[in-house]
């Protein structure tokens, strides 16, 4: 190879080099455009919060939802679909510390009650922005046993030719920091990691109870509750 080409060589690899470069940093400053954009929303919806005052209904903690474009808590349902929010939960303490947990289809942000900022994880680490809180000192979880047609109270003493809707309730601030099991006669129920479970009238006669599972694989189970089911 000559000198000519050499050199043309050379310059051809630099030139390369500096286009790879250059479109790295544009990538880069994209990423960090939309990570400041999004950082931005999050810290005006906490405005917006701040700004909220209402007597909340879960003990001394104020507690607000993300969901389908809207904020809302027990007297609040604002539009903040400007903000392109898919989920969220925020809990602000009264003694204003705030936990919160918020995400696009980009991000999602996580906001310690200890913590001055919140901080920032790519939507690939989302389990990150969940954390196992729970209002008080220790875990609280029941169900309740409603009938499916009217919400009326199930006596688990009486058989019943409906439906039951059996809905879990318990005391952890971020409901997406872990997931449920149900039982049927202490056997797992398969594809039940939902909040409520119907028991069809069809059913067996049984006694169930949910399970949670935190993210550090501790579990807590709830009291169980019998269903007698008419299946004539």
């Amino acid at each position: 190879m000559n000198k000519k080409n050499i050199l043309i060589s050379i310059f051809m690899i630099s030139l390369l080099l500096i286009c790879t470069s250059c479109d790295k940093k544009v990538v880069d400053d994209n990423i960090s455009d939309s990570k400041n954009h999004f950082k931005s929303n999050v810290e005006s919806v906490l405005t917006e919060i701040e700004a909220l005052d209402y007597e909340s209904t879960l003990g001394e903690y104020n507690s607000y939802f993300i969901e389908n474009d809207y904020l809302y808590g027990s007297s609040v349902f604002k539009d903040i679909s400007s903000y392109r929010f898919k989920y969220g939960s925020i809990i602000k303490q009264s003694n204003d510390k705030i936990y919160l947990s918020i995400e696009n289809n980009e991000y999602c942000a996580i906001k310690d009650f200890d913590d001055n900022d919140f901080t920032i994880y790519d939507i690939s680490e989302k389990d990150k922005c969940h954390k196992f809180y729970i209002d008080g000192d220790k875990i609280n979880l029941s169900l309740t046993a409603t009938y499916l047609s009217n919400s009326y109270p199930y006596d688990n003493n009486i058989i019943s030719d409906d439906y039951i809707m059996l809905s879990t309730l318990n005391n952890i601030l971020d409901k997406r920091s872990y997931r449920y099991s149900w039982y049927r006669n202490g056997e797992v129920i398969s594809d039940s990691d939902v909040s409520s479970y119907i028991v069809k009238k069809e059913f067996e006669d049984a006694d169930y109870y949910v399970e949670i599972i935190a993210p550090n694989g501790d579990s807590f189970k709830s009291e169980p509750v019998n269903v007698k089911i008419d299946r004539r």
